[in-house]
């Protein structure tokens, strides 16, 4: 079927409603079982449910960009998490019915896929979480503009905001506006969450480096190891470094092995199982994020009355695409 082929020649269009009085059973639910964080949702109350026509001055452009664009996006997140919430009912699934060698021993029933199936869920929750994060940039990066200089609007990631809760606020070219107090805050909120020490240190650089692998050379490039409990449980753990081959540590009888497998366990391995790895990141994903709409709640509401951020447009325009592509001819 080609567009041409279809009834182009209409009178109206079905879509689901543009102005609403309430917030949409999808947000609702979402909070009620607390897949989004309650600022999430109190960011999504204060856009007046990204209702047609309600729009703040600060984001109403001429073009009628602006507020469609915060609204998708913010929508993108409340779908994200709802998917990072099936992925992680996935994993637990998968965990249960995975092969081990004590169900063959015990003739316990198992399903083939099961590893396959938990790989997979968990290279799109580690997609998803990651873009929550960048969908988070985007709208920061619109309230923000120009202040935050390095966060892009239309282009945005949250590497760059990294690097903005790693560094000093107030350097030599830092100008202070009205929107200073909440960009403080916002560097407070987001330094808490991502310069930590002790176990937790470098948590959301190897998020990145798993999204990069997995994405660009699929989940063969992360080893999974398994451990049995003393019930005799087995639980799958990843690497917390790349490039790490399992057949880097393999031995041929006339080479003397080095070290012990607790030595290349503690020292290659994430100590928690994918599991509880992939329930704790998701945690903590939802925790800055609840930290960070809160500030962005406030700026939402101080900022009403700002005129637009011409250059908050153009970027945006400079960074869209178009492409001369139609269809495929055979």
């Amino acid at each position: 079927m080609k567009l041409q082929e279809c009834d182009l020649d209409i009178s109206g269009v079905v879509s689901r409603p543009l102005i609403r009085s309430k917030p949409e059973e999808e947000w609702l639910q979402a909070k009620d079982h607390e897949i989004i964080p309650d600022s999430l949702f109190e960011f999504y109350c204060r856009a007046d449910y990204f209702s047609f026509g309600k729009a703040p001055r600060f984001l109403s452009d001429p073009e009628k960009l602006l507020f469609p664009f915060v609204s998708n996006v913010a929508r993108g997140i409340l779908d994200s998490c709802i998917e990072a919430e099936d992925l992680l009912t996935a994993i637990r699934d998968a965990h249960q019915r995975m092969y081990t060698p004590v169900k063959r021993m015990k003739g316990v029933e198992w399903d083939a896929k099961a590893s396959l199936k938990s790989q997979r869920s968990f290279k799109y929750l580690v997609l998803a979480l990651s873009g929550i994060l960048d969908q988070f940039a985007e709208i920061a990066a619109i309230l923000f503009h120009p202040q935050l200089q390095k966060l892009t609007p239309g282009r945005s990631s949250f590497d760059t905001f990294k690097d903005f809760a790693e560094a000093p606020l107030h350097s030599p070219d830092f100008v202070v506006t009205a929107k200073t107090p909440l960009i403080e805050k916002l560097h407070e909120v987001l330094r808490s969450e991502i310069v930590v020490a002790g176990p937790e240190e470098c948590w959301l650089d190897l998020l990145v480096l798993y999204r990069n692998k997995i994405a660009h050379l699929g989940n063969s490039m992360f080893c999974r190891m398994g451990f049995a409990d003393k019930h005799d449980d087995y639980f799958l753990f990843l690497p917390n470094r790349w490039p790490y081959f399992i057949q880097q540590d393999i031995t041929t009888p006339h080479e003397k092995p080095t070290g012990s497998v607790r030595e290349l366990a503690e020292e290659t391995l994430v100590y928690q199982d994918v599991v509880e790895y992939s329930q704790m990141l998701t945690g903590r994903i939802k925790r800055l994020l609840k930290g960070g709409f809160s500030v962005l709640c406030k700026a939402y509401h101080d900022f009403r009355n700002f005129d637009p951020t011409p250059e908050v447009i153009s970027s945006i325009r400079k960074n869209s695409k178009s492409f001369t592509f139609r269809y495929f001819e055979s």
